[in-house]
């Protein structure tokens, strides 16, 4: 994964802007504000990651 959320428009604010229908300063309010929390925000995404194998599954859903 890229050092920030809009790696996945190429690191381009202005497409992020157009595919999401937003301005410009609103993609980087976000890119600033993700930078300034990064390690919370990443935390709570691998924290809401699903589980990938049978073992996370039976930890997650015990039966």
């Amino acid at each position: 994964m890229g050092d920030h959320p809009y790696h996945l428009v190429e690191n381009d604010l202005t497409r992020a802007a157009i595919d999401y229908d937003v301005p410009v300063t609103a993609v980087m309010a976000a890119v600033l504000y993700y930078a300034r929390h990064k390690a919370a925000i990443d935390a709570r995404i691998a924290d809401n990651e699903a589980p990938s194998t049978p073992d996370e599954y039976e930890r997650v859903l015990p039966r």
